[in-house]
């Protein structure tokens, strides 16, 4: 609801302070976030795309891997193929995101919140209070153009990475070494995408995120 009331002169350095400092504060708790329960991602993931081999009694795999999708099975078969670092698989572009995603969803809320003042006060330089949908719709802006820009290509990489070492997990007689040389980088599952898909392969199921981001946000 709008005030009939003077809006007191806006401080910019104080304004451009504020955001810098909720960037920062968001950027520091997605990353610690990510540092925590990534591993919980990696084991979602891997029991929503992977098979996974029987072991048998002297620890070696059987030649035929079976859908296996216990989550502690899932636990200790990823732990024998990388240890703690198999947790963290395809953690890399979502920790080099985090800053981008925070900039992004804070800037869009802000100049939407900014616009839907504008509409409902036609301009007038007065105090305006929003309401609770102007406050939802604003941070669902944020989410769904973060979602789209930002976090489809960062999770199809990241997801990539997980169901790439869940095969090359399931191959027998699968040492560390040759883990390694199976695994790929980021830039690596980039390039292939664009050369087989093109550069919309980057942004498959970008319509379930923008979903889940939009509605998280909002």
């Amino acid at each position: 609801m709008a005030i009939n009331q003077q809006c007191p002169p806006i401080n910019q350095d104080a304004e451009r302070n504020i955001a810098l400092k909720s960037i920062l504060a968001g950027s520091i708790a997605g990353i610690a976030s990510t540092c925590l329960f990534h591993p919980l991602d990696v084991l979602r993931t891997k029991i929503q795309t992977a098979s996974f081999p029987r072991h048998g009694a002297n620890g070696t795999s059987s030649s035929s891997a079976i859908q296996n999708t216990r989550p502690l099975f899932v636990l200790g078969n990823t732990f024998r193929n990388g240890g703690v670092r198999a947790l963290y698989t395809g953690a890399t572009p979502v920790l080099g995101a985090q800053a981008i995603y925070k900039a992004c969803v804070f800037t869009v809320n802000n100049l939407t919140a900014s616009k839907i003042k504008a509409h409902k006060t036609n301009g007038a330089v007065v105090m305006y209070t929003p309401t609770l949908l102007d406050i939802w719709f604003s941070g669902a802006c944020g989410g769904c153009v973060n979602a789209t820009a930002f976090v489809a290509p960062v999770e199809f990489v990241r997801n990539q990475q997980i169901a790439l070492h869940s095969r090359a997990s399931t191959a027998e007689g699968t040492s560390g070494e040759a883990m390694r040389r199976k695994m790929k980088t980021p830039v690596d599952i980039i390039v292939k995408t664009l050369k087989e898909r093109g550069a919309l392969g980057l942004w498959r199921g970008t319509g379930v995120t923008v979903l889940r981001d939009s509605l998280g946000c909002g």
